[in-house]
């Protein structure tokens, strides 16, 4: 005899109720009443967390709830396997889900990341165009404005880009080129550079307008094609695919798909690279830099004017910094390849 409670399903009324089994059959009995029977292979069990009510379902809509979760399993519960004792044992129920945490977290931390560089490397350059059709198209109907930085500057800009930079990019190919746009955030300049995977690099006019000098906007140039050519908008790409695909799959929203692609100028937008991404682009810039006899120092500089942009508006959407490389860390790596352009190196170790 199993004491507990009878439901109607969708109704908090009650009564109590025992539930007797007797070879194969069952009985629901109220006050001496019989108010149900049948063969118990009808009846559908929950599973048992810890000391937690079992639900016990019939007839399609009544429900019997009893917390005497032995007595179920000992009649109706097959009492074998690792289910069985996990759902009996509070302990190993506590460990599972600690488990699980520690397995989702490892997931997102290196799984993605992990998987993501290693799907980015299958990719063939030539479908980065393909990924990134209509980006930039996208960004400009609904971000930037058309440049105001004057034709002698953008042709300053182009042709030493063309005739410096581009013809010493090892292994490119990737077709790269450079984009000129004006972005306003409530009204105010940002001084902003990125990459699309396909090779398109934006460079905005307050950037330009904040630089110095042209070796000051190449060592950006040569920041952006480090991240081209290391594939980290790709991989960028790749794990915000993964994670959209991972929540629609946990929360049964098949709509969710729609999100994967959709957002990748958004996603591009936000500079937020991880911290390896943004010092192997570093040292991209910085050993370009080297070999072109270009003083280390103006990667430097360039970049501390975008940090200090952030620093007056700690509300920015860039927060440039938030995610990159310490700035110790970051200038001991400008020390470091300034030691080495004092020496006329080429190559710093």
């Amino acid at each position: 005899m199993i004491q507990g409670n009878l439901y109607e399903r969708n109704s908090s009324t009650s009564k109590k109720v025992e539930l007797f089994i007797q070879n194969n059959e069952y009985k629901i009995i109220h006050l001496e009443d019989i108010l149900f029977k049948g063969d118990i292979s009808n009846l559908k069990v929950s599973s048992r967390l810890g000391n937690t009510s079992r639900e016990i379902s019939f007839e399609d809509t009544f429900i019997f709830k009893t917390t005497k979760n032995d007595l179920v399993d000992k009649y109706l519960v097959k009492k074998s396997g690792l289910l069985y004792k996990l759902e009996s044992n509070l302990l190993l129920v506590l460990i599972s889900i600690i488990i699980t945490i520690a397995v989702t977290f490892s997931f997102f931390k290196w799984g993605i990341p992990y998987s993501s560089k290693y799907l980015a490397s299958l990719i063939p350059p030539s479908l980065n165009t393909k990924i990134s059709e209509n980006v930039l198209e996208t960004l400009d109907k609904h971000l930037f404005d058309k440049t105001k930085i004057s034709d002698i500057k953008k042709e300053e800009i182009l042709n030493s880009f063309k005739n410096n930079i581009l013809p010493h990019i090892q292994n490119n190919d990737y077709n790269i080129k450079l984009n000129f746009r004006e972005w306003k955030v409530n009204k105010e300049d940002i001084p902003n550079a990125f990459a699309l995977p396909d090779g398109n690099i934006i460079i905005t006019d307050e950037l330009i307008k904040r630089s110095e000098n042209i070796e000051e906007i190449k060592s950006v140039i040569f920041h952006e094609i480090g991240h081209i050519v290391e594939r980290h908008s790709l991989q960028k790409i790749i794990e915000g695919s993964f994670i959209t695909i991972f929540l629609m799959y946990i929360s049964g929203d098949a709509t969710a798909i729609s999100d994967v692609g959709v957002g990748i100028g958004s996603l591009l937008i936000d500079t937020h690279y991880s911290r390896e991404h943004e010092y192997q682009a570093d040292i991209y810039a910085l050993s370009q830099m080297l070999k072109r006899g270009i003083n280390p120092e103006h990667f430097s500089n360039i970049l501390n004017k975008i940090s200090n942009h952030d620093k007056d508006e700690e509300s920015s959407i860039l927060n440039y910094f938030s995610s990159h490389p310490t700035n110790e860390k970051r200038n001991q790596l400008v020390k470091k390849y300034k030691v080495c352009f004092q020496q006329k190196l080429k190559i710093c170790n």
